[in-house]
Order: C-alpha cells, then sequence, then structure tokens
C-alpha cells in the first residue's frame, strides 16, 4: 500500500539547496532589484529560459523586444518570477513534462482573462493561476504509477464529477489532497495569504470566498471546456453570475496565443 503523504515531507521542499530556492530567498529580500535577481536565476537554463519566454509573450506585448534576462524580471515582476521559481524548484524533484507546462500555461491564461469580470487584478490571477496544480506534480513523484492510474480512472467520469472526486480519492490514497499540497508548498515560499488560501479553495463552490477565489475556481471549471473546444457554458456546471455573458470564444482565443507563446513545443 502507498504511504501517505506527510506535510513535513512537501514543506522539506522549501530546504532544497538550488537556483530556484536562492531566487525566492532573494525575492523575499525588500532590497533586492530585479538586476540581483537576474544575475542569480541566470545560473539555472531551465529557469532562465521560462522567465525571457513569458516576458516576450504577447501576453505582455513585448514579443521579440525582450533580450536581457533582468528586463525580464522588471516586465514580468516579483510575484510572477516567484510562482516560475517554484515551478523550477519542483522540475528539479520530478521533471516536468510539456503537456503539463501547457496546463500551467492554461490556467494562467484563463485566470488572467477572467479577472476582470471580479475586479481582481490580472497579474495577481496570472501568478496564481501558475500555481493551481503544482501538488498534482508532488503527489506524481510521490506514486508515479499510482497516481497516473487514478487519472485515467477519473477521465472516465463526468466533467462535474470530476473534481470532488479526485480530492476525494487523493486524500483517501495519500492523505492529502493536491490544493492542500499546493497551498502548503506556497506557504512555505512566503506567497501572499490571499494566493495561498484562494489556491486551496479553488475547487470549492464558486459562489464563496474571495473575488480571487472565485476566478481560480472558474478558470478551474473551465480548463475541460478549452481542452476539448467547447465554447458554450454547460448548465450543468456551477459558475457565477458574473461570468454569464462570458464570451468563451475570445477567452479560448487569447489563452492558447498564450500557450503558444509560453510553451516549448
Amino acid at each position: 500500500m502507498q504511504p501517505l503523504l506527510n506535510l513535513n515531507e512537501v514543506e522539506s521542499l522549501g530546504a532544497r539547496r538550488e537556483v530556484a530556492s536562492a531566487v525566492l530567498q532573494l525575492i523575499n529580500d525588500e532590497d533586492a532589484g530585479a538586476l540581483e535577481v537576474a544575475n542569480v536565476a541566470s545560473s539555472d537554463p531551465l529557469l532562465s529560459a521560462k522567465i525571457m519566454r513569458m516576458a516576450n509573450s504577447a501576453y505582455y506585448g513585448l514579443s521579440g523586444k525582450v533580450n536581457e534576462l533582468h528586463f525580464a524580471v522588471s516586465v514580468l515582476g516579483f510575484l510572477t518570477v516567484r510562482s516560475l521559481a517554484v515551478a523550477s524548484l519542483l522540475n528539479n524533484l520530478t521533471p516536468i513534462s510539456k503537456e503539463a507546462w501547457k496546463r500551467y500555461a492554461v490556467m494562467a491564461s484563463l485566470s488572467s482573462g477572467l479577472a476582470v469580470y471580479f475586479a481582481v487584478d490580472p497579474a495577481v490571477a496570472f501568478c496564481s493561476g501558475i500555481m493551481l496544480d503544482l501538488g498534482e506534480l508532488v503527489l506524481a513523484h510521490h506514486d508515479p504509477r499510482g497516481y497516473r492510474l487514478l487519472h485515467k480512472e477519473l477521465a472516465s467520469l463526468p466533467l462535474y464529477l470530476r473534481d470532488d472526486m479526485a480530492r476525494e480519492r487523493e486524500r483517501s490514497i495519500y492523505g492529502l489532497d493536491h490544493t492542500e499540497i499546493a497551498a502548503s508548498l506556497l506557504r512555505s515560499w512566503n506567497f501572499p495569504q490571499d494566493i495561498v488560501d484562494a489556491v486551496e479553495s479553488h475547487h470549492d463552490s464558486v459562489q464563496e470566498g474571495s473575488s480571487l477565489s472565485q476566478v481560480l475556481r472558474s478558470a478551474a471549471r473551465l480548463a475541460p471546456f478549452y481542452a476539448n473546444g467547447i465554447e458554450e457554458l454547460d448548465a450543468s456546471i456551477d459558475f457565477p453570475d458574473e461570468l454569464l455573458h462570458l464570451d468563451l470564444k475570445k477567452l479560448f482565443q487569447a489563452t492558447e496565443s498564450f500557450v503558444r507563446d509560453f510553451v516549448e513545443l
């Protein structure tokens, strides 16, 4: 039987001595600037590449114009760089596939696109969206074969049942679900509490919690629509009233553009 995953095991990731860890520590220093962060990040090719690629994406309107890492750090802001550093840190634990990077990019873009409907800062929503599924990466490392089989099992369920069933099965097998793991990671890296709370509750009812929580929950519910090319909301799935007039086609086109720019194909 697969052993339960202990939160101490998750939080110990924060002690890993790697470039991404050094970047995260530096970002927590109020006196640090973009140049100092870039100098440290430059030692990690994957992290540097993701920073540069995102800064040059159409999302920021600077395609092909950002050619120095410290400028890219300034363009993205420390919150986004912090999110990429966490992903890079976990990549050193379990290599993140291009498909997983695509999923993170989709969640970030959807969250940013939905932010305006809830009066949320798009940059905060964007960074929070990147973090949503990092707990799944930890579980995949903890139990590669078992977690892959669990996702195969869940894929046979209707869309509206998958989120709740995924967390229920994760808790029964591992003692924790992926939202609790992600929140623990973000808390250990001193992410703002509103982001930690929103990530931890992103599968709860869309009508509850903060505006950021509603953004992330809506993005999580829309991700399967995007993946399956469905451009009309399903009445059987709970969406907040703010999205009654949402133009899914436009949102998905913007997401596709960002993913194409960001993810190495």
